[in-house]
């Protein structure tokens, strides 16, 4: 039997926890990926986070050029994603969202 799909989810959780711990680095929230991406309801953005609806290979390229980063970090999961996240484009983002610069530990 293969693990296959085993696999797979692994991957889809690593894309979610990743897109989310972008989104808290950079102040962003589920409404600006959902104006990014073109969608008309916060629900598409919503249901991919929570595994609802697998996220589209398009998006997973939107996001990554919106973030100026590799886009197979994004698959590799949630520490993959926040290294190759370029502190300039995460600070440009908060800014503009008026969130608070966060200093590294």
């Amino acid at each position: 039997m293969s693990d296959a799909p085993h696999r797979y989810e692994k991957i889809e959780q690593n894309l979610r926890e990743a897109i989310a711990a972008i989104l808290k680095e950079t102040g962003e929230q589920q409404k600006d990926l959902t104006k990014l991406l073109g969608h008309r309801s916060l629900t598409m953005v919503s249901r991919r986070q929570r595994g609802t609806t697998s996220w589209e290979i398009s998006e997973v390229g939107l996001l990554a050029t919106h973030w100026q980063m590799p886009v197979g970090a994004l698959f590799e999961g949630r520490n993959a994603a926040l290294q190759a996240l370029p502190p300039e484009r995460a600070a440009q983002l908060r800014h503009s969202k008026e969130a608070p610069v966060l200093q590294a530990a």
